[in-house]
This record gives C-alpha cells, sequence and structure tokens, in this order.
C-alpha cells in the first residue's frame, strides 16, 4: 500500500472510531430512550448532561475522549508500520484526530447527525501534544464556569489548540485544519448562542442545581 493509500486508511478507521455514538448507545440500551428526542436533540455529553446528570454525562464524555485517544495512538502505531515518519507526522495525527470529531459530529449510521465533538476533541489534542490539551481542557472549564454555558467553552477551547498550535507545533497545514474545525465549532453551536442571546439556553448551574 502507498502512502497515500496508508493515510486514507487511517483517516478512515480513525472515522468509523469517531461514529461509536456513546451518548447514543447508553441512553438507549440503559435508559431506554433517544438522546435525539430530548433536551435540544443532541446526541452528545452536554446533552446528555442536561437530561441525565452529570455522572452519566461524565461516562459518555469519557468514552468519547477515550476514542480519540485511541484513534491518534492507532494512527501513530500504523505510521509506524508502514514506514511513515518522513511525512508531516503532526498533519496526519491531526487529520486523524479531526476525522473522530467528524465521525463523531456526522455520524453514518444516524443519517449523519451527532454530537458537536467537544469531548472528542479533548482526546485528540491530548495524545497529539498533552501540553496543549491541557491547555484546551483549562479554556474549556473556566470559560464555561464564567459564561455559565459550554458553547462558550468549547468554542474557546479550538481556539486555544490553534494558538497552542501555532506555539509548539511546527506544521501550518495542522494550524489551518484546527482552524477550519473552529469554524465549524462555532456553525455547530450556532443555535446555542442564538438561545444564549435570547436568555433561553440551559446554563450549567441551572443544570448542575436540577440534578442535585
Amino acid at each position: 500500500m502507498n502512502n497515500l493509500g496508508s493515510v486514507l486508511l487511517i483517516i478512515l478507521g480513525s472515522y468509523l472510531l469517531g461514529c461509536l455514538q456513546w451518548s447514543y448507545l447508553l441512553v438507549r440500551y440503559i435508559k431506554k430512550q433517544d438522546i435525539r428526542k430530548l433536551g435540544h436533540g443532541n446526541a452528545g455529553a452536554s446533552n446528555t448532561v442536561i437530561n441525565f446528570g452529570w455522572k452519566f454525562g461524565a461516562l459518555v464524555a469519557l468514552l468519547d475522549v477515550a476514542k480519540a485517544v485511541c484513534a491518534v495512538i492507532l494512527a501513530r502505531a500504523v505510521m509506524t508500520i508502514v514506514g511513515l515518519e518522513a511525512l508531516d507526522t503532526t498533519l496526519i495525527l491531526a487529520s486523524a484526530g479531526v476525522a473522530v470529531v467528524l465521525g463523531h459530529v456526522f455520524p453514518f449510521f444516524m443519517n449523519f447527525k451527532g454530537g458537536k465533538g467537544t469531548a472528542s476533541a479533548v482526546g485528540m489534542m491530548l495524545a497529539i501534544d498533552w501540553r496543549i490539551g491541557l491547555l484546551g481542557i483549562a479554556a474549556l472549564l473556566i470559560l464555561t464556569l464564567i459564561s455559565n454555558y459550554i458553547a462558550i467553552g468549547a468554542i474557546g477551547m479550538w481556539a486555544t489548540y490553534i494558538a497552542g498550535a501555532i506555539f509548539w507545533l511546527e506544521s501550518d497545514l495542522t494550524v489551518a485544519l484546527l482552524t477550519i474545525i473552529l469554524v465549524l465549532s462555532i456553525w455547530l453551536h450556532r443555535e446555542n448562542i442564538s438561545r444564549i442571546l435570547q436568555g433561553t439556553e440551559t446554563g450549567l448551574r441551572k443544570t448542575m442545581k436540577k440534578h442535585h
């Protein structure tokens, strides 16, 4: 298999891993409900927290983080096996991570309607560069706590990833790829932003109080 074929295999495998929609699967088989018909209809960890509490939501988030970590680790292993080290390693790993996020957001078995990829993004970046990953987590937590909205934290996290990539990663194409995903994240959160501006978005503090 040539280099292009190997890279495409890595990206396809990562996308399929991303399609493991844990919020949908766990809610369906444990809670006997469809997460897409609850709350804001988003199949992701944040909507799971809103509807079933932070413990169940945290389980979903950890599984979403794990699948992205696994994808990047597998991508690195494939690169070593087939000898792709001479290529832009960072870009290939980032492409694998982004493919997981896209699989989460657009899972083929759910008519391409999934979650928003925040937890998967955390796992992706932790596996690529733990320093940038931790900075992103800090931005996510701080901005969420200050603003009271996960959507604000998620967008800030992606912006932090770009800043970290510029500082630590020697790959302009990776920075460009992350910038595209930042734009996608803003688009995916457009309804949340609209509800925040209207004062109708469910905030973190209200959610935690509801399930206390």
